[in-house]
C-alpha cells in the first residue's frame, strides 16, 4: 500500500512538472512566431511533439508544417524540416497506436527527402533514419528494398560528410 501511494505521489508530481514546463515551452514558442520560422526550427519541432502528447493531438505538428509551406527556399532546408516534422508526426502517431496512419505518414516524408534535388549529409541521414522508421510497415521484398535503401544512404551521409564542405548545419545556423 505505501509503495503505491510513493508511486502516486511521485507519478503525480511528474505530471505536474511535465505540463509546467510545456506551458512555458509553450509561451516561449508563441513568442517567437513572428520571428523567422527556421530560426531555432529543431527547438520548435522538439517542443511540438512535446506539446502533441500534451494535448492528444498532432496540431503542433501540422501547424509549423504549414507555416514551412509559406517559406520559399533556395537551399533545401524547408523540405528537410518539413520531412523532419513529419518523421515526428509518424512517431506520434505510433505512439498513439494508428499503425496505418504512422505507416502513411512515414511514407510521405520519404517523399518529401527523395524529392529533394542536392541532398546534403544530413539529408541522406534523415532519409536513412525514415526509411529506418518505415520498414517495420513492409514485408517481404519491400522490407529488402528499404534495407538496401538505408545502408546506401547512410553511405552516401558519411560521403558527404567527409569528401563535401560545409553542411547545412554552418550555412543556415538554425540548429
Amino acid at each position: 500500500m505505501k509503495r503505491s501511494i510513493v508511486l502516486f505521489v511521485l507519478l503525480s508530481a511528474f505530471v505536474v512538472g511535465v505540463c509546467m514546463v510545456n506551458a512555458a515551452c509553450g509561451a516561449s514558442l508563441s513568442r517567437t512566431e513572428s520571428d523567422d520560422v527556421l530560426d531555432g526550427i529543431q527547438k520548435k519541432i522538439e517542443l511540438a511533439m512535446n506539446n502533441c502528447f500534451v494535448q492528444n493531438t498532432a496540431a503542433p505538428l501540422d501547424s509549423l508544417f504549414t507555416k514551412l509551406n509559406k517559406l520559399e527556399d533556395g537551399n533545401g532546408m524547408v523540405p528537410y524540416w518539413k520531412a523532419y516534422i513529419t518523421y515526428y508526426k509518424s512517431v506520434f502517431y505510433l505512439k498513439l497506436g494508428k499503425k496505418e496512419d504512422s505507416g502513411k505518414v512515414i511514407k510521405e516524408a520519404s517523399a518529401i527527402l527523395n524529392d529533394i534535388g542536392n541532398k546534403t549529409s544530413e539529408t541522406y541521414a534523415l532519409l536513412a533514419l525514415v526509411q529506418s522508421f518505415s520498414i517495420q510497415f513492409a514485408s517481404g521484398m519491400e522490407a529488402g528494398r528499404i534495407s538496401a535503401g538505408i545502408r546506401e544512404n547512410a553511405g552516401k551521409a558519411l560521403d558527404c560528410l567527409l569528401y563535401t564542405s560545409p553542411s547545412p548545419r554552418d550555412i543556415s545556423g538554425s540548429r
